[in-house]
């Protein structure tokens, strides 16, 4: 699939020009620059499971020995393939997880350069969706902190309404992928923060009181240092207006503090942790290799 919509995450004009943004930002001096969740390299359209442009599947080849052409190589990645004694599927997929570790450690860069203050964030889509390519955190943190070795997360992806709680995409899944993350993620100066998407989706899709609640599982059952918000400008007056969500959770406060203080220095263990690698046996297309079906686990969750 050839797109002009999408930026090859090794291209250096790709990289020079959002280094250059990065820069633009820091010097603002914010505390927290957040790299949105498309962050990634599954899930992204036209081009689902990029990239095998040229330069990438040529510079793949010279790395690990290998003399793939494009066609050849999605075969022996679809096909689980040992070539030269080495499992192609894996090695790809290293790969493609490297070239997002390298670009973090090029914006954090430009970052610290104009202000070393200023912490990095990643905003993580779910584990069960990341399998492919997935993210190498531990060396995200390594080349991201800041001079007060500080990084940030917001995981946790949907719970876009409360109409149903207990389904996939519903307020309690969330949680569970919340504390799958926080889980891979936390340690020293990791701060995790999750989003509560209340409106600017579907405007009053959720009730003061789910919304509370889902805050309260964020900290209690997740694990998370607290929440945000996703915002925009049309529909502030539901989030910002007397009397409404944010000012009502404001005054709920006390009872966050409570929870966080009663969690705080414990480790938060995950529930049904994935791994972050790709399945083994052929697949028909790469796409095959992202999700994970979590139908099992929810189930076995929700039936207590």
């Amino acid at each position: 699939t050839v797109t002009k919509a999408m930026a090859c995450p090794r291209a250096p004009a790709f990289i020079a020009n959002i280094c250059a943004r990065a820069s633009r930002h820091a010097a603002l001096h914010p505390k927290v620059i957040w790299l949105d969740d498309d962050f990634r390299i599954p899930s992204h359209q036209p081009a689902d499971m990029a990239c095998f442009c040229p330069d990438c599947v040529q510079t793949f080849n010279t790395t690990y020995g290998f003399a793939f052409d494009r066609a050849a190589l999605v075969t022996a990645i679809c096909s689980d393939a040992i070539v030269n004694g080495v499992n192609v599927r894996d090695v790809w997929s290293a790969y493609a997880a490297k070239a997002l570790t390298d670009l973090a450690a090029a914006i954090a860069k430009a970052v610290h350069e104009v202000d070393d203050s200023v912490a990095i964030g990643f905003m993580v889509c779910n584990l069960s969706m990341l399998r492919y390519g997935g993210p190498d955190f531990k060396r995200w943190i390594e080349v991201s902190r800041n001079r007060d070795g500080a990084v940030y997360f917001r995981p946790g992806s949907g719970c876009y309404t409360d109409e149903r709680p207990y389904s996939s995409d519903g307020v309690v899944a969330k949680n569970i992928q919340i504390g799958r993350l926080c889980a891979a993620t936390e340690g020293p100066g990791v701060v995790n923060l999750t989003e509560e998407v209340t409106c600017p989706y579907t405007r009053r899709a959720k009730s003061m009181r789910m919304t509370y609640l889902e805050c309260a599982l964020n900290l209690a059952f997740a694990g998370a240092d607290g929440t945000t918000f996703d915002a925009i400008k049309p529909n502030l007056d539901e989030q910002l207006s007397p009397g409404a969500v944010v000012d009502m959770l404001n005054s709920r406060r006390g009872d966050f503090e409570w929870i966080h203080g009663r969690l705080r220095g414990l480790r938060q263990i995950g529930v049904a942790v994935p791994e972050t690698k790709p399945r083994r046996g052929p697949v028909a297309s790469i796409g095959e290799l992202c999700h994970l079906d979590e139908s099992a686990v929810f189930a076995q969750v929700f039936n207590g």
